[in-house]
């Protein structure tokens, strides 16, 4: 598997997204709700994928909550960049989607992004969309 890395403004938060998918061919996706809008936002999440987050020190990463309360925005708390979702799983270790411009080889991914609106999406659906579309976070 090919690893693409990433970090946070002042590097307290890294990210790995492993993927055999070549990132040309995987979704870019510019969400409308107004958290993303405000965070300049371009996601993508590979389902056959792994991904880790990782703390520099414990307590790097924090995690805020809104909207339907279904998932966890991951931000630094020292420079307070967005990294990306993650949505709690009781039957793995969860689901994530990250924000591509972070990652040294952004570049890769060229896929002109979508636009999606998921404010009228019924919870059980959006569940079910981001355990179908979303990376799987790699266990410990």
């Amino acid at each position: 598997m090919t690893v693409y890395k990433g970090a946070c403004h002042c590097g307290a938060i890294t990210i790995e997204l492993e993927t055999d998918t070549d990132p040309a061919t995987i979704d870019v996706r510019e969400c409308q709700c107004s958290f993303c809008r405000a965070h300049g936002a371009e996601s993508a999440s590979d389902p056959a994928g792994r991904i880790r987050y990782i703390e520099r020190t414990p307590g790097d990463i924090t995690r805020y909550r809104f909207g339907s309360q279904s998932c966890d925005m991951i931000l630094c708390r020292h420079c307070g960049v967005y990294m990306g979702a993650i949505m709690d799983d009781e039957n793995s270790p969860g689901y994530s989607t990250t924000q591509i411009r972070h990652f040294e080889d952004r570049a890769l991914f060229t896929k002109t992004a979508r636009h999606p609106d998921y404010d009228d999406e019924p919870l059980e659906t959006r569940l079910a969309r981001r355990r179908k579309t979303w990376t799987p976070i790699a266990g410990t």
